[in-house]
């Protein structure tokens, strides 16, 4: 081919694009920022009495999150669509996970007014494996 253009077809370009984006959002501390925020839109959810699946930071940052843990797959297989974010992931976990957040808030507040108590609750066991099935 003349005149400079790429022998790359358009599809091979998205597919390496999507890989390289996800190996970056990858890297240990952009993942742990990538976390970071997300509890902390979480948080936020908790605060102003909202659900997950409605918050549109925590959807961005649930389909950053889902990228760069498919990354590996997606520069192996060279796919150039982006991975769906798990519907268990917005649908279960989340609001599992803001339960739990509610849950400390109150137990925080409960400990300001009462002397602590040995906390020995069990983790809550969907919650649990949620964490185990899902790659996200």
């Amino acid at each position: 081919r003349g005149g400079g253009e790429s022998s790359c077809r358009p599809d091979d370009k998205l597919a390496h694009i999507l890989g390289d984006a996800g190996m970056i959002l990858r890297d240990p501390p952009v993942l742990h920022l990538l976390l970071h925020e997300t509890v902390r839109s979480l948080e936020g959810v908790v605060e102003r009495n909202g659900m997950p699946k409605d918050d549109q930071m925590l959807v961005l940052l649930a389909q950053l999150i889902t990228l760069a843990m498919s990354a590996p797959s997606l520069v192996k297989e060279r796919s150039h669509t982006r991975p769906p974010v798990p519907h268990s992931l917005m649908k279960e976990f989340f609001p599992i996970l803001a339960d739990a957040i509610l849950e400390r808030e109150l137990r925080d507040s409960d400990e300001e007014e009462e002397p602590p108590e040995a906390d020995g609750a069990a983790p809550n066991q969907r919650l649990v494996e949620l964490m185990t099935e899902d790659g996200v």
